[in-house]
């Protein structure tokens, strides 16, 4: 048996509702595009003055919520991540910061895009098996054809 190596700037997990509060605090900021465009130190500031503001938890799990963002925002600048963002929007955000709670994060390489999109799928395969029977809203009245 391999015994795996301790690398002390891989950062620890996060949890999946930390992650969730990151991400309301980009959505909340008005910084959304920073998914598209990458975060300056502007936009970290902003959006970490939100975070903090309604964080609730242990400054240090706060801290690797937001670490964990700011890497995600970094991987997100990959042309595959940047196609999928663009193809299911939100939904593809929603997944990518529960993926990125649990996928290994080393402070010198960030996320693997490749191992990102991955964890991105199997997030998005568990909640499709979580929920199979979830209505279907749709925005537009369907009209169906009669012949004739």
């Amino acid at each position: 048996m391999a015994i795996a190596e301790f690398n002390p700037k891989d950062v620890a997990l996060a949890g999946t509702p930390e992650m969730r509060i990151a991400l309301q605090s980009v959505l909340k900021a008005g910084r959304a595009n920073v998914f598209m465009r990458g975060a300056t130190s502007d936009d970290r500031s902003v959006v970490e003055e939100v975070f903090w503001d309604t964080f609730e938890g242990s400054n240090a799990r706060g801290g690797i919520a937001l670490i964990r963002l700011w890497s995600l925002v970094d991987a997100l600048q990959t042309r595959r991540l940047q196609d999928l963002l663009l193809q299911e929007g939100f939904r593809f955000l929603e997944n990518a910061v529960t993926a990125s709670a649990s996928l290994r994060l080393n402070l010198d390489w960030g996320f693997a895009p490749q191992r990102l999109i991955w964890s991105i799928a199997n997030v998005k395969a568990a909640r499709a098996v979580a929920r199979p029977y979830r209505r279907v809203r749709l925005d537009r009245v369907v009209h169906q054809s009669v012949a004739a």
